[in-house]
């Protein structure tokens, strides 16, 4: 592990985009005379791993996933105000403009849950695809996007146990390696409901919004950067009949390919939900249209782990992982 440590070191890249060219980034400044340091240090207890934090500026509290609960910190006292429970566990944490209602994603449970910010009772549950982490609220079009990162697997057979199995000699060759693709879940959070579901090439890590109707997310294991206009699939889930999958692509044969067949019986297995599977080409898809866009982060940039949106400036900043992967 310290081996790893010192091959591995986190470094910060800055990339401008609309368009993100391959422009070299500013050098970094020294920092000034007077740097950051620690101002006060609050112990609010709680078990579990930790996750994303929320600020609600307006209301001064700081909401903390953590384990099973998300923990409401007064920011003027540092003091805990309140707890939301009834999670698996929680790792990120959205509020509405008005304030009316906040969102938890519940990985584990393969939900978003809907929390009252003044009581801090759970007051509804979504559904999404596996392991929603990163939860991106467009104030726009009103749409949430989750961020699923556990594998989309369909149509795989019962596990067999080993001891009944007949004794035989194993010459075939192994099975190549199936592509990873993951999902975001897109919720239209006034109807409570998931409006459909985007089905991506590679696994998804942290998104976040520009605030112009932009997300932006990771795709981790790919050293690449998605752009996804809202509105535009906004549009392209409205005009589909719910269950329906976008454009399968056909193979040589005429035939659709295994991603299509797999989309549709996902739709079918999901009724009421959209099925966008984007997940079948290394580049844009055609039915994408101008709805969604990818950007490498450059070699300097492995593992991409987190990443802050300046849409005033128009510039990304993306935290990213040098030399060996892990």
């Amino acid at each position: 592990m310290e081996g790893f440590y010192r091959r591995s070191l986190l470094t910060l890249c800055l990339t401008a985009w609309l368009p993100l060219s391959a422009q070299q980034p500013p050098q970094a400044n020294a920092l000034p005379a007077h740097p950051f340091f620690i101002k006060n240090t609050w112990i609010i207890g709680g078990a579990g791993p930790w996750d994303y934090l929320t600020m609600d500026s307006k209301a001064e509290r700081l909401y903390i996933a953590h384990g099973p609960v998300v923990q409401v910190v007064d920011v003027k006292t540092g003091t805990v105000a309140g707890k939301i429970g009834g999670l698996h566990e929680a790792h990120a944490i959205v509020l509405d403009e008005g304030g009316e209602f906040g969102y938890v994603s519940d990985g584990p449970a393969n939900a978003v849950k809907i929390f009252d910010p003044r009581t801090f009772e759970i007051v509804g549950t979504i559904a999404t695809g596996p392991m929603p982490r990163a939860l991106v609220l467009d104030a726009q079009t009103g749409l949430m996007f989750a961020i699923c990162t556990d594998p989309i697997v369909e149509n795989q057979p019962p596990a067999t146990d080993p001891s009944q199995r007949p004794a035989q000699q194993n010459t075939a060759r192994p099975a190549a390696p199936r592509e990873i693709k993951t999902s975001i879940s897109v919720i239209d959070v006034t109807a409570r409901r998931r409006l459909g579901q985007i089905l991506m090439p590679g696994k998804l890590g942290f998104a976040q919004s520009d605030g112009n109707g932009q997300i932006f997310a990771l795709l981790v294991d790919r050293d690449q950067l998605v752009r996804l206009d809202a509105s535009a699939i906004a549009a392209l889930l409205h005009a589909q009949p719910a269950g329906a999958a976008s454009n399968p692509p056909p193979v040589a044969d005429g035939t659709p390919s295994s991603a299509g067949a797999e989309a549709q019986n996902s739709a079918k297995q999901q009724p009421g939900t959209t099925i966008l599977d984007w997940s079948h080409e290394r580049q844009e898809p055609a039915a994408a249209q101008d709805a969604m866009r990818f950007f490498p982060l450059g070699s300097a940039c492995h593992d991409p782990l987190s990443l802050a949106v300046d849409g005033t400036h128009q510039r990304i900043f993306a935290a990213c992982w040098r030399g060996s992967r892990w």
